[in-house]
């Protein structure tokens, strides 16, 4: 069979070599796709049925990009009655459509199956599902955050002024290629560009495995983008002694803005452990755990507000040597005078949601102040400067990724366990030669 071939593990795969003059256009060299099966059968033959067709407009509309003419190509009426189990009618409907391109039959499949000629139930209701509703159900269904919602917000916005407001199972790959032009032609970074998009492939993809949309158009159409994105700069020893020499550290002030003692712990635990700010500036007292004499702190979605990148961001942080005794004197202050829930109470989250958004800003405004900013130099920078300094101290990558919470490639390093103790010896390693941190003392809060 023409463009069939067997997968490594047996499966059989339709496997079409685009030609070299198109390459350029697709972004690829082959259009292929899995036939889900290891022996040819009635579902592999319609399967490659259908794929031949995919592939046959596909390489029209890349030569048409080109400037090249359409090939003729004979039309196949090669059909089969659908089984009376799971028939959807809007399927066989896009079916057709494939085999005969130009001729929308869904609505003489609808009367066929309504006159009792075809089986199944009509399904007219689907294309009034609106956009918005879906995004309704997309965002209730995965629990996503305020700032992904803002972010799927912002690209239906893109959408809607390239192609207009419609029911979602009406954009069709012309209007995919139309938000592909205006995501294309944002002035703005690649990365906020393939944001966009990713968010806009995503809620079609929900549409279609929920059954709202016949086909997903933005499946197979890749945004194509360069890495223009700039890295983080590492704060060097001179940049943590200016900022040391600061008033929040040097002068025992405490802003209002910057959540009071957090303007002096939030930076030094970045620093100190690698971890993402949100996840400090969410902890509560009840997060500070003890392990026989050593003492940790443990990340966690468990509270109100509190939340986590992904499930391997849960974990327990060992605390570093350098600050045990001063945060063990803070946490004897705070209870006097916080009580016993935030650790940083007056941190407050931003309109996202994001428990170290507001933080963030406050501290790019403080580093403005005292002359000490530096572009892509910023909070998120100690968590850059840790791991740096944890390769400088030669300790294993899935040793620090344990506290740090990034994932480890290599399966086996996720095996197995490694204690508190044994954690907080390796953190003790991590050392940032010439930085001396000022001892922590309580103080007054200044509006």
């Amino acid at each position: 069979m023409q463009h069939v071939t067997t997968h490594g593990d047996g499966r059989l795969l339709f496997k079409r070599d685009i030609p070299k003059e198109l390459r350029p256009v697709a972004g690829r060299t082959t259009w292929q796709k899995t036939l889900r099966a290891r022996e040819w059968n009635a579902t592999t033959a319609r399967l490659y049925r259908q794929y031949m067709a995919e592939s046959d407009r596909d390489l029209a509309s890349w030569r048409e990009q080109q400037g090249m003419p359409r090939p003729i190509q004979p039309i196949m009426f090669e059909f089969e009655m659908p089984s009376l189990a799971g028939f959807d009618p809007e399927v066989t409907a896009a079916y057709v459509n494939s085999r005969i391109p130009g001729h929308d039959l869904r609505e003489l499949t609808q009367k066929l199956v309504a006159a009792g000629v075809l089986p199944g139930q009509v399904t007219t209701n689907r294309a009034l599902v609106k956009l918005d509703a879906v995004v309704e159900q997309w965002a209730t269904e995965r629990g996503v955050r305020p700032s992904s919602r803002s972010d799927m917000n912002t690209a239906l916005r893109v959408l809607k002024v390239a192609c207009g407001t419609k029911a979602i199972d009406e954009y069709d790959h012309d209007d995919v290629r139309k938000v592909k032009a205006a995501v294309l032609a944002e002035p703005v970074k690649n990365g906020t560009k393939r944001k966009r998009w990713n968010m806009l492939s995503a809620l079609f993809t929900f549409a279609k495995a929920n059954r709202l949309v016949s086909v997903d158009v933005f499946r197979d159409i890749r945004l194509e983008l360069e890495d223009d994105s700039v890295e983080r700069l590492d704060w060097s020893s001179e940049a943590l002694n200016k900022l040391f020499a600061t008033p929040v550290w040097a002068s025992g002030e405490r802003p209002l803005v910057g959540g009071g003692e957090a303007s002096w712990w939030l930076p030094v635990l970045s620093l100190l452990h690698g971890n993402r700010l949100s996840e400090f500036a969410q902890l509560r007292v009840s997060d500070v755990i003890y392990v026989g004499e050593q003492i940790g702190l443990s990340i966690t979605d468990a509270g109100d507000e509190q939340h986590v990148k992904n499930i391997g961001s849960k974990r327990e942080v060992p605390l570093h040597p350098l600050i045990r005794d001063d945060f063990i004197r803070f946490l004897k202050w705070h209870k006097c005078e916080c009580g016993d829930e935030r650790l940083f109470p007056l941190v407050k989250p931003d309109k996202m949601k994001r428990s170290g958004g507001r933080f963030s800003t406050w501290f790019t405004k403080y580093r403005k102040e005292n002359s000490i900013y530096l572009y892509r130099q910023d909070a998120h920078s100690f968590r850059h400067t840790h791991i740096t300094a944890c390769r400088n101290a030669k300790i294993p990558t899935d040793i620090f990724s344990r506290w740090t919470g990034h994932s480890v490639r290599d399966v086996v390093q996720t095996y197995g366990d490694i204690s508190l103790a044994a954690l907080a010896e390796e953190i003790g390693k991590v050392k940032f030669e010439g930085v001396v941190i000022p001892r922590w003392k309580p103080t007054n809060i200044r509006k």
